[in-house]
């Protein structure tokens, strides 16, 4: 798997470099990029991790039925790489980002959690006066090592559609964005059929941004709000009604500070795959002397459903808990950088009693590359 993920590594590269070569001059904002010009971008990022709870296994007091996974810990190398290519032309935007990684663990008893991704993004349109209309494709695919029904997280998702989005000012110094997308859904979970779905769906998003002070040096203000809706049909006789909201809220002057609320709720025709969702967020980014950032990020996930519930992931690392993250990065000459990262992940008592009993912590140090094409002076 590991020659499979470079191999794959190496075609993205390939894939991106020809594209970047002709690139011109472009201003670090997107927003205010000459018409006619490539923009590029090319990160990889490697180290090793330590995971307590490979499997995301219950304590071994809750493995209460046959096939149950019991906690496994294991260390394990963890690497990615990305391409992206944008143009922005008098009429036309394109988009396309591609990424290859995995994770390849050491010990022989965790083999069967090895497991690669492979991502693509991708958008197309023009401008209209005002506004953007683009088409916009989102596949993401997880392939594991064979496993065990409850060790296996392997999944595939193709997302496609269009895409209206447009922005303007408010002022000298503030600005409103939006976006509205109207598409389909497809999520195949290959460890059980039954769980996949497919459907359309339906989101918006409105964002604002205001500033205070000082062009450069001042104090940003962005205020979000978002909403989603999606009708899922699976493949046995089961249809399910998605809807989520949020808000989300951050200032930006000497340091960072996020706030985040989202809500969801999931109706369907099964009872016991009902259930609602609340996701508290906090954030708070700061930078200490010797160059390091400093990130610290809380969440409170809130679920209430049945037992055992199966809820759909985005990525391999969505843990449907709760989380703390520390993660501290230190930027290096020409590009890299170094990064030590801690999440631990926490069953809460609102989570039931196996919820509860749910634990799972990893460390994490690492290196990073990203390469910006072209180069800024």
């Amino acid at each position: 798997m590991l020659r499979a993920m470079l191999v794959l590594f190496g075609m993205l590269m390939a894939a991106v470099e020809p594209a970047l070569g002709e690139a011109q001059a472009v201003p670090s904002a997107v927003a205010a990029a000459p018409a006619g010009v490539w923009r590029g971008k090319v990160t990889a990022e490697a180290g090793v991790e330590y995971d307590t709870n490979i499997s995301r296994a219950q304590s071994e007091s809750a493995a209460t039925e046959p096939g149950d996974e019991t906690p496994r810990s294991s260390p394990l190398l963890r690497a990615l790489g990305s391409g992206e290519v944008a143009y922005f032309g008098a009429r036309q935007r394109l988009r396309l980002r591609l990424a290859a990684g995995g994770k390849v663990f050491f010990l022989p008893t965790a083999q069967d959690q090895n497991i690669g991704v492979v991502q693509l993004g991708y958008e197309h349109g023009a401008q209209l006066s005002s506004v953007r209309l683009l088409g916009v494709v989102d596949y993401y695919d997880a392939l594991q090592a064979p496993a065990t029904l409850a060790a296996s997280r392997d999944f595939r998702s193709l997302a496609a559609g269009g895409r209206l989005a447009g922005a303007r000012p408010l002022g000298s110094a503030h600005s409103m964005d939006g976006a509205l997308d109207v598409g389909g859904l497809f999520f195949f979970y290959k460890p059980d059929p039954s769980l996949t779905f497919i459907g359309p769906t339906l989101s918006s998003r409105v964002g604002v941004r205001l500033h205070a002070g000082d062009p450069d040096l001042g104090h940003d203000f962005d205020l979000g709000l978002s909403a989603r809706g999606d009708y899922r049909g699976y493949l046995f006789g089961r249809t399910d009604v998605f809807v989520q909201v949020g808000g989300s809220a951050s200032w930006q002057g000497p340091l960072l500070v996020q706030l985040g609320y989202t809500a969801q709720l999931n109706l369907s025709n099964l009872s016991s795959e009902s259930y609602q969702r609340h996701l508290v967020l906090a954030k708070l980014a700061f930078r200490l002397p010797g160059e390091l950032y400093v990130t610290l990020k809380g969440q409170l996930n809130l679920l209430q459903g049945a037992p055992r519930l199966f809820v759909p992931v985005g990525n391999i690392d969505d843990d449907n808990r709760s989380l703390a993250m520390l993660d501290i990065e230190r930027p290096l000459p020409r590009g890299f950088a170094l990064s030590a990262r801690y999440t631990g992940y926490f069953g809460l008592p609102l989570d039931g009693a196996l919820g509860v009993q749910y634990q799972r912590h990893t460390i994490y140090l690492g290196m990073s590359y990203a390469l910006r094409l072209p180069r800024r002076s």
